[in-house]
Protein backbone atom coordinates (compact mmCIF):
# COMPACT_ATOMS: atom_id res chain seq x y z
CA UNK A 1 0.00 0.00 0.00
CA UNK A 2 1.06 3.75 -1.08
CA UNK A 3 -1.58 5.74 0.56
CA UNK A 4 -4.94 4.99 1.82
CA UNK A 5 -7.86 7.32 1.58
CA UNK A 6 -10.44 7.69 4.39
CA UNK A 7 -13.65 6.59 3.30
CA UNK A 8 -15.90 9.11 4.90
CA UNK A 9 -13.83 11.96 3.02
CA UNK A 10 -14.71 10.17 -0.28
CA UNK A 11 -17.86 10.03 -2.40
CA UNK A 12 -19.29 8.50 -5.65
CA UNK A 13 -20.37 11.27 -8.40
CA UNK A 14 -21.42 11.39 -11.98
CA UNK A 15 -18.97 13.86 -13.94
CA UNK A 16 -21.54 16.34 -16.03
CA UNK A 17 -18.62 18.68 -17.65
CA UNK A 18 -15.29 20.40 -17.62
CA UNK A 19 -15.89 24.16 -17.18
CA UNK A 20 -12.33 24.77 -17.71
CA UNK A 21 -8.98 23.39 -16.78
CA UNK A 22 -9.16 23.22 -13.73
CA UNK A 23 -12.69 23.08 -13.24
CA UNK A 24 -15.69 20.42 -13.18
CA UNK A 25 -19.04 19.87 -12.53
CA UNK A 26 -20.47 16.69 -11.03
CA UNK A 27 -23.30 15.11 -10.39
CA UNK A 28 -23.39 13.95 -6.65
CA UNK A 29 -27.14 12.31 -6.62
CA UNK A 30 -29.76 14.27 -7.86
CA UNK A 31 -27.31 17.72 -7.07
CA UNK A 32 -24.95 18.98 -9.45
CA UNK A 33 -21.79 20.79 -8.13
CA UNK A 34 -18.52 22.47 -8.84
CA UNK A 35 -15.46 20.35 -8.29
CA UNK A 36 -11.90 21.18 -8.59
CA UNK A 37 -9.70 19.33 -11.08
CA UNK A 38 -5.77 19.37 -9.56
CA UNK A 39 -4.52 17.95 -13.70
CA UNK A 40 -3.73 21.22 -15.96
CA UNK A 41 -3.81 18.16 -18.48
CA UNK A 42 -6.48 17.46 -20.57
CA UNK A 43 -7.66 13.61 -18.84
CA UNK A 44 -8.86 12.76 -21.98
CA UNK A 45 -10.35 9.52 -20.92
CA UNK A 46 -12.86 11.24 -18.28
CA UNK A 47 -16.05 11.63 -20.29
CA UNK A 48 -19.55 12.82 -19.41
CA UNK A 49 -21.49 10.38 -17.49
CA UNK A 50 -18.39 8.64 -16.23
CA UNK A 51 -18.62 7.56 -12.31
CA UNK A 52 -15.89 9.52 -10.58
CA UNK A 53 -14.56 9.72 -6.90
CA UNK A 54 -14.61 13.03 -5.25
CA UNK A 55 -12.44 13.42 -1.49
CA UNK A 56 -13.76 16.74 0.82
CA UNK A 57 -11.47 19.69 0.57
CA UNK A 58 -10.36 20.27 4.42
CA UNK A 59 -10.16 23.91 3.98
CA UNK A 60 -13.54 25.90 4.34
CA UNK A 61 -12.21 28.88 2.31
CA UNK A 62 -12.40 27.22 -0.80
CA UNK A 63 -14.49 27.72 -3.32
CA UNK A 64 -15.54 24.24 -4.03
CA UNK A 65 -16.10 21.63 -1.64
CA UNK A 66 -14.26 18.52 -3.70
CA UNK A 67 -12.02 17.62 -5.83
CA UNK A 68 -11.31 14.82 -8.56
CA UNK A 69 -9.50 12.41 -6.79
CA UNK A 70 -10.18 9.33 -9.16
CA UNK A 71 -12.29 8.74 -12.53
CA UNK A 72 -13.76 5.00 -14.29
CA UNK A 73 -12.74 3.21 -17.39
CA UNK A 74 -13.39 -0.31 -18.36
CA UNK A 75 -14.35 -1.11 -15.15
CA UNK A 76 -11.12 0.66 -12.93
CA UNK A 77 -10.48 3.36 -11.23
CA UNK A 78 -7.79 5.38 -12.36
CA UNK A 79 -6.24 7.75 -10.10
CA UNK A 80 -6.28 11.48 -11.15
CA UNK A 81 -4.84 14.01 -9.52
CA UNK A 82 -1.49 15.63 -9.27
CA UNK A 83 -1.79 17.33 -5.94
CA UNK A 84 -0.32 13.78 -4.57
CA UNK A 85 2.08 12.99 -7.21
CA UNK A 86 5.16 13.73 -5.03
CA UNK A 87 3.79 12.26 -1.95
CA UNK A 88 3.13 9.05 -3.81
CA UNK A 89 6.86 8.88 -5.37
CA UNK A 90 8.45 9.84 -1.99
CA UNK A 91 6.57 6.92 -0.36
CA UNK A 92 7.10 4.92 -3.15
CA UNK A 93 10.80 5.33 -2.64
CA UNK A 94 11.54 4.74 0.93
CA UNK A 95 9.53 1.35 0.68
CA UNK A 96 12.41 0.82 -1.27
CA UNK A 97 10.74 -0.11 -4.62
CA UNK A 98 12.69 2.58 -7.09
CA UNK A 99 15.78 2.62 -7.65
CA UNK A 100 16.42 6.05 -5.89
CA UNK A 101 18.52 6.08 -2.33
CA UNK A 102 19.54 8.90 -0.32
CA UNK A 103 18.96 12.33 0.80
CA UNK A 104 15.94 13.87 -0.61
CA UNK A 105 15.45 17.66 -1.51
CA UNK A 106 12.09 18.58 -2.62
CA UNK A 107 11.09 21.47 -4.80
CA UNK A 108 14.14 22.24 -6.12
CA UNK A 109 15.18 25.45 -8.30
CA UNK A 110 17.41 24.07 -11.46
CA UNK A 111 18.16 26.23 -14.52
CA UNK A 112 15.49 28.37 -14.14
CA UNK A 113 12.91 25.42 -13.38
CA UNK A 114 11.50 24.01 -9.79
CA UNK A 115 12.31 20.30 -10.15
CA UNK A 116 10.38 18.13 -7.80
CA UNK A 117 13.35 15.98 -6.22
CA UNK A 118 16.77 15.89 -5.64
CA UNK A 119 17.98 13.13 -4.46
CA UNK A 120 22.35 13.20 -3.57
CA UNK A 121 22.49 15.12 -6.94
CA UNK A 122 20.01 13.19 -8.79
CA UNK A 123 17.55 15.36 -9.98
CA UNK A 124 14.25 13.61 -10.38
CA UNK A 125 10.75 15.55 -12.12
CA UNK A 126 7.81 13.48 -11.66
CA UNK A 127 4.71 13.46 -14.12
CA UNK A 128 1.43 11.41 -14.05
CA UNK A 129 -0.23 9.56 -16.32
CA UNK A 130 -3.89 8.13 -17.31
CA UNK A 131 -4.38 8.58 -20.88
CA UNK A 132 -3.87 4.72 -21.95
CA UNK A 133 -4.68 3.18 -25.85
CA UNK A 134 -3.97 0.26 -26.59
CA UNK A 135 -2.45 -1.54 -23.04
CA UNK A 136 -0.06 1.67 -23.26
CA UNK A 137 -0.32 5.03 -21.71
CA UNK A 138 0.70 8.34 -23.16
CA UNK A 139 2.28 11.24 -21.83
CA UNK A 140 0.96 14.14 -22.27
CA UNK A 141 -2.10 14.42 -23.03
CA UNK A 142 -2.58 18.23 -23.84
CA UNK A 143 0.63 20.18 -24.76
CA UNK A 144 2.78 21.72 -21.98
CA UNK A 145 5.82 24.15 -22.11
CA UNK A 146 5.93 23.63 -18.37
CA UNK A 147 7.14 19.98 -19.33
CA UNK A 148 9.10 21.16 -21.84
CA UNK A 149 11.19 23.72 -19.85
CA UNK A 150 11.37 20.81 -16.83
CA UNK A 151 13.45 18.72 -19.58
CA UNK A 152 15.12 20.95 -20.73
CA UNK A 153 16.65 22.22 -17.25
CA UNK A 154 17.11 18.41 -16.82
CA UNK A 155 19.37 18.48 -20.12
CA UNK A 156 21.19 21.39 -18.01
CA UNK A 157 21.43 19.50 -15.34
CA UNK A 158 23.19 16.28 -16.94
CA UNK A 159 24.93 18.03 -19.14
CA UNK A 160 26.76 20.15 -16.93
CA UNK A 161 27.63 16.99 -14.68
CA UNK A 162 26.03 18.12 -11.97
CA UNK A 163 24.36 14.74 -11.34
CA UNK A 164 22.29 12.17 -12.73
CA UNK A 165 18.58 13.63 -14.16
CA UNK A 166 15.34 11.16 -14.44
CA UNK A 167 11.83 11.69 -15.72
CA UNK A 168 9.73 9.63 -13.45
CA UNK A 169 6.67 8.68 -14.30
CA UNK A 170 4.09 7.52 -12.52
CA UNK A 171 1.39 5.59 -14.17
CA UNK A 172 -2.21 4.95 -13.09
CA UNK A 173 -3.39 1.93 -15.02
CA UNK A 174 -3.42 -1.19 -13.87
CA UNK A 175 -3.41 -3.05 -17.26
CA UNK A 176 -0.64 -0.27 -18.76
CA UNK A 177 2.25 -2.58 -20.07
CA UNK A 178 4.91 0.89 -21.54
CA UNK A 179 5.02 4.25 -21.28
CA UNK A 180 5.20 6.21 -24.47
CA UNK A 181 5.46 10.16 -25.35
CA UNK A 182 2.49 11.66 -27.38
CA UNK A 183 4.80 12.69 -30.04
CA UNK A 184 1.58 13.77 -31.85
CA UNK A 185 0.14 15.98 -28.73
CA UNK A 186 3.36 17.86 -28.05
CA UNK A 187 5.65 17.30 -31.11
CA UNK A 188 8.44 19.99 -28.93
CA UNK A 189 7.98 18.07 -26.18
CA UNK A 190 8.98 15.07 -28.00
CA UNK A 191 11.62 16.55 -29.69
CA UNK A 192 13.24 17.09 -25.81
CA UNK A 193 12.70 14.37 -24.83
CA UNK A 194 14.59 12.47 -27.24
CA UNK A 195 17.09 15.01 -26.89
CA UNK A 196 17.47 14.78 -23.13
CA UNK A 197 17.56 10.71 -24.01
CA UNK A 198 21.02 11.49 -25.91
CA UNK A 199 21.91 13.45 -22.87
CA UNK A 200 21.97 10.82 -21.02
CA UNK A 201 18.70 11.99 -18.90
CA UNK A 202 17.16 8.62 -18.02
CA UNK A 203 13.26 7.62 -18.43
CA UNK A 204 11.53 5.64 -15.81
CA UNK A 205 7.93 4.83 -15.22
CA UNK A 206 6.43 2.84 -12.26
CA UNK A 207 2.67 1.50 -12.59
CA UNK A 208 -0.08 2.23 -9.67
CA UNK A 209 -3.57 0.50 -9.00
CA UNK A 210 -6.18 2.37 -7.10
CA UNK A 211 -9.37 0.13 -5.54
CA UNK A 212 -11.41 3.33 -4.61
CA UNK A 213 -9.69 3.81 -1.56
CA UNK A 214 -6.30 2.36 -1.68
CA UNK A 215 -3.62 3.03 -3.84
CA UNK A 216 -0.82 0.46 -4.54
CA UNK A 217 2.48 0.12 -6.11
CA UNK A 218 2.13 -2.52 -8.65
CA UNK A 219 5.82 -2.36 -10.90
CA UNK A 220 7.90 -0.73 -13.12
CA UNK A 221 7.40 -1.08 -16.78
CA UNK A 222 9.32 0.25 -19.96
CA UNK A 223 9.79 3.68 -20.84
CA UNK A 224 9.76 4.11 -24.81
CA UNK A 225 10.55 7.49 -26.84
CA UNK A 226 9.80 5.81 -30.29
Amino acid sequence: MIKRFPKDILKKAIFVGRINTFLEVARIGNIKEEIHIHDPGGILLLKPNTRIIIVRSKSPKRRTRYDLLAFSHNDEWVFSNSKYHSEIFEITMRKGLTVFKGEIRKEVEIYGSRIDFLINSTAVEVKGCTWIRNMCCYFPDAPTERGRCHISSLIKHKNHECGDAYVVFLVFHRNAECLRIARGVDPLLYNEAVKAYSFGVKFLAYKYGFDGSILYFIDKIPAYLD
